[in-house]
């Protein structure tokens, strides 16, 4: 069957909803509909996954960004929601798992996507092109599902149980946990093979690129503790998109602070995601230790939140709306690169690239450039800077799971409800999610400890 790029969207709106399904194995293929035969339709395969959203409803709750009142978290229609967020024993209760099941749907695609290109013939360009994306897919996907559903990578805790790593697009075939290692070993293949066949540096925030995979395997070196890999990367990154917007520009007052036109005029944009309606609603308050770390002439202050009924919400997200933004984009590239010259003990580097941002978002009459010559100092100004930054992208949850084993910087986060106060430790083994259960039942896997 031929696709077409309608055919291709058509299957895209497939795979979101039967992301929905009780779990990953329940649904299964039909072959005749959806297995694509030529370099055309899996290109029109691949670009229609990209219009679809990401869910990381597990990592938003579990953080320490929102701080629900009873009222809302009462209001709450699903139990799992309830659940992360107070880090319960028992999370799903039956319900179903979108964090685990979309990013598994897009792996499957990707899958699909890669046998049927091993069966073509010509080793052309585009094919490599095409290639790189569906790798890239598989790739994000899996990094997505291992900051819920795998534990924090650490070298004491590598032979630990990490991901089901579904190479195959066949559902049927059951796969068993792998190791963290193998999980981690399996994103970074992906991306760098992605990283070098691809053509490009960058043509649509909705398209993978070199640009989106040096961005990618920075953020994925970061949480390995590899600095080394993790500043080049976002060098590399950097090197070919360095954009910044400038706080002083633009209207901080308005309802949200950027357009709502699929981050077309944000340049700061380098792969566009989001993760679809907020969790908890337009209307849940932003924790207010979180919006008293801003300085008075910082003005994400006033460009990220609006006031009210004395509750600070969150208007920043770089899709221009409620929907909060969890791609990837420059900002959070210049702070990889800062934490990382730090780590490595090139703290002078690590000052210039930090101000480098900071210069584009404080009131340029009153900016001090930051200057530290301590290495510890840097770290933890880098670390709250991520916090001020890069609120409500599912970020905050893996710098809490991967801050956990620095003790300088681990931080132990309570919530209060109903008049009960709820606690998460560092090194918590709730900073994973429990494996759904249907998944355990269909597949046979062990079960993470909770």
């Amino acid at each position: 069957m031929r696709l077409n790029i309608k055919t291709g969207f058509c299957i895209s709106f497939l795979v979101l909803v039967l992301g929905c399904a009780d779990g990953f194995l329940d649904v299964k293929q039909d072959q005749a509909l959806r297995i694509p035969n030529s370099l055309e339709d899996v290109d029109a395969l691949l670009k229609g996954l990209v219009y679809n959203s990401s869910a990381r409803e597990l990592a938003i709750a579990g953080g320490d960004e929102y701080q629900l009142t009873d009222a809302i978290y009462n209001g709450l229609r699903n139990v799992y929601k309830k659940n992360a967020y107070i880090w319960a024993d028992s999370v799903y209760l039956g319900e179903r798992v979108p964090d685990w099941n979309l990013p598994y749907y897009y792996i499957m695609n990707a899958n699909l996507a890669l046998e049927v290109l091993e069966k073509l013939p010509n080793q052309s360009e585009k094919l490599e092109q095409v290639k790189s994306s569906a790798l890239f897919h598989r790739a994000y996907n899996f990094y997505v599902l291992s900051q819920s559903f795998a534990p924090p990578f650490h070298q004491k805790e590598l032979n630990a149980y990490g991901l089901p790593l579904r190479l195959e697009s066949d559902v049927s075939i059951k796969v068993g946990r792998s190791t963290i290692a193998e999980t981690y070993q399996r994103i970074v293949a992906d991306l760098e093979e992605a990283s070098v066949l691809i053509n490009d540096s960058f043509v649509s925030r909705f398209l993978p690129s070199k640009r989106a995979c040096y961005a990618l395997l920075a953020r994925v070196y970061l949480v390995m503790g590899d600095f080394d890999n993790a500043l080049k990367n976002a060098e590399l990154c950097l090197s070919i998109n360095d954009c910044l917007n400038d706080f002083n520009e633009l209207n901080l007052k308005s309802n949200f602070l950027f357009t709502a036109d699929l981050g077309l005029t944000n340049k700061e944009i380098i792969f566009y995601d989001n993760m679809g309606p907020s969790l908890f609603g337009s209307s849940a308050p932003i924790n207010k230790d979180l919006v008293e770390l801003y300085s008075d002439n910082d003005l994400r202050k006033i460009g990220y939140f609006r006031q009210q009924n004395s509750n600070n919400l969150f208007k920043g997200s770089y899709t221009g709306g409620n929907s909060p933004f969890c791609g990837l984009a420059n900002d959070e590239i210049y702070l990889i690169k800062a934490e990382s010259l730090a780590h490595l003990g090139r703290v002078s580097e690590a000052n210039e690239t930090l101000n480098v941002l900071l210069k584009n978002r404080c009131d340029k009459n009153e900016f001090i450039p930051i200057a530290v010559i301590d290495k510890k100092d840097m770290l933890r100004i880098v670390f709250e800077e991520r916090r001020k930054e890069l609120v409500l992208r599912g970020l905050r949850w893996e710098d809490l799971r991967r801050l956990g084993w620095m003790e300088e910087y681990s931080r132990v986060v309570s919530k209060e409800i109903n008049g009960k106060t709820h606690t998460l430790n560092p090194k918590s083994t709730k900073f994973t999610f429990p494996i759904p259960e249907k998944e355990l039942e269909l597949n046979q896997m062990v079960q993470t400890p909770r």
